[in-house]
């Protein structure tokens, strides 16, 4: 089979498509955003207002753990949108509450964790302080002021709590008691990011989970009922309210490149075989940049430019690892695409 999407180059994905079909069988179909329509970056962005918020301008909030730390995600996705097409954002603007090894759990109970690893030449304000985010999730989501509240938060959990029936059952419950009141009440769209299997098996306690394909197929099951409940959820807290949860399948698009390229598919992780690289990272801000704005991601890639503002890579004492070259950042914007349009074709075949 092969699939095109807009004017990209066609992308051959047999085996992969029939990897993704079995996943979808087991209820993917709720993994992309209802008729999610992926337009080419040179089409204007939707007028679409966020909630009645101006829809020139496009505020995100991440709460994470180092799956998003790494190589600064956050930073990389506000460069890619200021990117976008035509400089259609007047005011791109992220902040995040992160926390090394953090579980949507732990991050509620402990708060920011960057204090230190955000101590960085990139991460300091003309003030003198640090730009490391907001001491807890509920001071970053709280803002009362209409004006400074966020059009999404992008989520992920610890990547092994989806995977696993009791920790999902935990955080579904939290997620219900202590997220949702603060989605329902700032408007934003949860965007949950699917995180990545890991590189290999049965490191960091993980044998009970299987080989990459099983792994995979439990994060897509954990997230999903994420999604489920949370969009049950906001529905019994506000029923008038449109908000629905968006998953952005970036572990699907680590698959969709493990089946085909396994070389680049090493290279999308650190050497401790479960953070990203810096081509892992570039992969999931695509991911995330397409989930939210339902348009192509920039062409406009520049190793040079895109990771300045980074306010940290790897941790200071590893070998910094190659950025992604341009056409090395063509081919995972594809498969970011490939990806997220795919799940949205099979769905409509369930």
């Amino acid at each position: 089979m092969v699939i095109t999407i807009g004017s990209s180059t066609s992308i051959s994905s047999s085996s992969w498509t029939t990897s993704l079909f079995s996943l979808v069988l087991a209820g993917l179909s709720l993994a992309v955003a209802a008729s999610l329509a992926i337009k080419s970056p040179t089409a204007k962005a939707p007028n679409d207002n966020h909630s009645g918020r101006n829809a020139r301008r496009i505020r995100i909030a991440c709460l994470g753990n180092s799956i998003q730390y790494y190589n600064d995600c956050p930073r990389l996705l506000e460069r890619m949108l200021q990117e976008a097409a035509g400089g259609y954002y007047d005011e791109v603007y992220q902040n995040s509450c992160l926390r090394g090894g953090a579980s949507i759990i732990s991050l509620w109970e402990q708060g920011n964790g960057m204090r230190n690893k955000f101590r960085t030449h990139n991460a300091l304000r003309p003030d003198g302080s640090y730009d490391i985010g907001a001491p807890t999730v509920k001071s970053l989501l709280e803002d009362k002021d209409h004006n400074k509240r966020f059009d999404f938060v992008v989520i992920n959990d610890h990547t092994q709590s989806p995977a696993r029936e009791a920790s999902r059952t935990e955080t579904v419950n939290l997620l219900k008691e202590d997220y949702v009141p603060l989605m329902v009440q700032s408007g934003a769209t949860p965007v949950f990011l699917q995180t990545a299997a890991y590189r290999k098996v049965d490191i960091r306690g993980t044998s009970d989970l299987g080989d990459f394909d099983h792994y995979t197929k439990l994060l897509t099951e954990g997230y999903l009922l994420y999604k489920e409940k949370v969009d049950q959820a906001m529905k019994e807290l506000n029923p008038l309210s449109t908000q629905s949860t968006r998953i952005a399948p970036v572990g699907l698009a680590y698959a969709r490149i493990y089946h085909s390229d396994q070389e680049l598919w090493k290279q999308l992780y650190d050497g401790d075989n479960f953070h990203p690289s810096p081509h892992g990272t570039l992969l999931q801000a695509f991911v995330l940049y397409i989930t939210m704005t339902q348009q192509e991601p920039p062409t406009s890639y520049d190793a040079a430019t895109w990771w300045e503002r980074a306010r940290r890579m790897q941790p200071p004492l590893e070998f910094p690892l190659p950025l992604p070259t341009k056409d090395d950042a063509e081919v995972l914007r594809k498969v970011a695409i490939d990806v997220c349009q795919t799940s949205n074709l099979l769905a409509k075949v369930v």
